[in-house]
């Protein structure tokens, strides 16, 4: 009976203050769930993160990516190694050095080397005899000998074939080897055709009074002339020419 009448006294209370009832309720109903929802983010970490990682700021993300593909498209567009005859051995350049060593580094050319150059250049030193009376053996020797079958540094870097200096009248591109300049030509038939026109005139000059197929006089008249400091030069050309049998060619 007790029960009944406190049950009674409570329900009539509920009636006459419905309204505080209501408004308690909500407030506890409010803080229940809010501190639920706290507890929550405490247990359970963004599923966005991973514990111990740190988080990349906005956009740094992105530029990584860029950075990353920047990086694969410059090695892609590194030039690959160049391959053939012509990359087996790289000498420095023809100056300096006695001649003895020269002909003894010329001599450790392999002969395909050697050959993959002449026949590369027997045609252009053919059009230059036709042109100017110069036998195509002395041509394509002497640029054998001073570039080391293409082989120096001032061959690869200037395209100067016959190791010619530069001088007072030359307008052109030039480049410092040992100390001492060389001229740079835009091409290798540049080069060939410089050399027809300096070994024509001035000092030279009396050199187009030979004849075309006269190697050995071309080869002495060189050496005397003082095309270069190779010494032994018309011995060397001459060997060259009548080892290749460049001499067919005049």
């Amino acid at each position: 009976m007790k029960n009944w009448a406190s049950l009674q006294k409570a329900l009539e209370y509920v009636k006459r203050n419905w309204f505080k009832v209501f408004l308690i309720s909500f407030i506890l109903y409010v803080f229940i769930n809010k501190d639920f929802s706290f507890s929550v983010n405490l247990n359970d970490p963004d599923p966005t993160t991973t514990p111990g990682v740190q988080m990349e700021e906005p956009g740094k993300k992105e530029k990584k990516k860029n950075h990353l593909l920047t990086q694969k498209r410059t090695i892609a567009q590194k030039p690959k190694a160049e391959s053939g005859l012509f990359d087996r051995i790289r000498l420095p350049f023809i100056g300096g050095g006695r001649s003895s060593e020269k002909r003894s580094e010329l001599a450790q050319i392999d002969k395909q080397v050697k050959q993959a150059y002449l026949k590369r250049f027997a045609h252009v030193a053919q059009n230059e005899q036709k042109k100017f009376g110069i036998p195509a053996s002395i041509i394509l020797s002497n640029a054998l000998l001073h570039s080391f079958a293409g082989q120096r540094d001032l061959s690869l870097a200037g395209n100067n074939h016959f190791a010619i200096p530069c001088t007072t009248a030359w307008m052109g591109a030039s480049g410092t080897y040992q100390d001492a300049c060389y001229r740079h030509y835009e091409s290798a038939w540049s080069s060939f055709r410089d050399h027809s026109l300096y070994i024509t005139k001035n000092q030279f000059a009396h050199l187009t009074q030979l004849k075309s197929d006269d190697y050995k006089g071309w080869a002495k008249g060189l050496e005397k002339a003082g095309f270069s400091d190779f010494g032994g030069l018309a011995k060397s050309l001459v060997k060259i020419i009548e080892e290749h049998g460049l001499h067919q060619l005049d």
